[in-house]
């Protein structure tokens, strides 16, 4: 600790800490690495204006496409189809991505405490939701999961094996797909979508063994890039208090990025606390 106080790493930066309003609790904690200190005579430039740019630029490119592709999915289904739908969260996300050695201590802070307690630094070595970088590495990670998921979807169904999270999709609309005829020479109709953190499949089932063929494939496809937590299904990187929510069970009607899709009429409309919020806050009034 000496050593570090008397030759501190050249990457070493501090940032305040701050507290924003959070959709599940009152807040949530966050650095501030757009923080401009200003001295004497001059200004100690932010974490996010000393960072060069190296995550993939097109990394971030598909975020505006999601929502249009998953109306275009549903949009092409024949009316006498049903499709259902389901989504899984990233618990964490970019905590889930680690720093590169050294590179931890740009993401310093001083641990908020009572007064006359002794100042602690606190070294993140996880990506941090404020820095002007972690979207586009973060993004690069979900999408290749995302592929990955796709390859295995492209397997004879039953060939993935069951996952320990699979009985949790298992509910919803799943008992009432047994009944649907199946066609030997028909092919699987899905989709696999994800935005940031969250992905999303919708499909089309002969059987139940598409359903868990689908999601299987998701499940592992996230463990194939985010490593599971074998010892805490709590801290696994699939959010298993989403899961326990019902947002991994295949349902009819799901709402999927703020707007509630009906697998069976086709249509899409504004979840019911968004419009709500709209109405209150009175954007649409010109």
């Amino acid at each position: 600790k000496k050593k570090k106080k008397k030759n501190p790493p050249p990457q070493l930066k501090m940032s305040p800490f701050a507290m924003i309003p959070h959709k599940s609790k009152p807040f949530r904690g966050i650095l501030d690495l757009s923080f401009i200190l200003k001295m004497r005579d001059y200004d100690l430039l932010s974490v996010n204006d000393r960072t060069t740019r190296t995550a993939p630029p097109d990394s971030l490119d598909q975020l505006g496409h999601e929502l249009a592709r998953i109306i275009c999915a549903v949009a092409e289904a024949d009316e006498n189809e049903k499709i259902l739908f389901a989504k899984w969260d990233i618990k964490d996300g970019f905590w889930r991505l680690v720093c590169g050695e050294g590179a931890e201590y740009n993401f310093a802070y001083v641990m908020p405490q009572p007064p006359g307690e002794p100042i602690r630094i606190v070294i993140p070595t996880s990506l941090q939701m404020g820095w002007v970088e972690s979207p586009g590495y973060f993004c690069t990670a979900s999408e290749t999961a995302r592929d990955v998921a796709d390859s295995y979807v492209r397997t004879p169904i039953g060939s993935l094996g069951s996952h320990k999270f699979l009985h949790l999709t298992q509910t919803g609309a799943y008992s009432k797909v047994d009944g649907l005829p199946r066609d030997p020479i028909s092919f699987l109709k899905y989709y696999i979508g994800v935005f940031v953190d969250d992905f999303i499949s919708l499909v089309i089932p002969r059987s139940q063994g598409d359903l868990d063929h689908v999601a299987s494939a998701i499940l592992n496809g996230i463990h194939d890039v985010f490593p599971p937590n074998d010892t805490d299904d709590n801290e696994d990187p699939t959010s298993l208090k989403k899961l326990l929510k019902g947002d991994g069970a295949w349902d009819v009607v799901k709402e999927i990025l703020g707007w509630v899709f009906d697998g069976d009429a086709k249509t899409i409309e504004l979840a019911p606390e968004k419009v709500t919020e709209r109405l209150e806050s009175k954007e649409w009034v010109e």
